[in-house]
């Protein structure tokens, strides 16, 4: 993983960690984002992560056109071991950004709060696959 593509977008702190980018909160909802896409039509997609949360954390991947947004929501899970996640969503128009935002956690104010939960995520990819047989799009986006 590099940091080329994704960056730092809010609250994060990154470093490498082998081959894996580990992500640390550094305030409240923590987010890495990339807006150097192309091709990335309106369509159906689907997108998997791999990636290890060694206590707690929920990860949120979001998509941004010039209109239409959307979030999806994972809850790997919680044993120090890889893992890979999917999830499937239709972007209405041409996808501008992506964003992941990782590690949250679910408490009364739905924030990740790092002075009582100091934990991370490492995320070792990150691949958005179109489903729309017609439009061949890259097999890897992210880190």
């Amino acid at each position: 993983m590099s940091e080329g593509e994704w960056k730092a977008a809010r609250s994060v702190k990154t470093e490498q960690a082998g081959d894996a980018w580990r992500l640390s909160a550094d305030g409240i909802y923590p987010e890495i984002a990339t807006r150097k896409l192309t091709g990335l039509e309106a369509g159906l997609y689907a997108v998997t992560l791999e990636v290890r949360v060694p206590t707690s954390g929920r990860m949120r991947f979001a998509w941004k056109g010039a209109a239409d947004a959307g979030v999806l929501e994972f809850f790997p899970r919680r044993d120090g071991e890889w893992h890979e996640v999917t999830g499937i969503f239709n972007a209405q128009e041409p996808i501008t950004e992506l964003r992941l935002a990782a590690p949250t956690h679910l408490k009364e104010t739905g924030h990740y709060d790092p002075v009582t939960q100091p934990d991370f995520v490492e995320v070792k990819k990150i691949v958005l696959q179109s489903l729309d047989r017609s439009r061949p799009l890259p097999s890897k986006v992210g880190p």
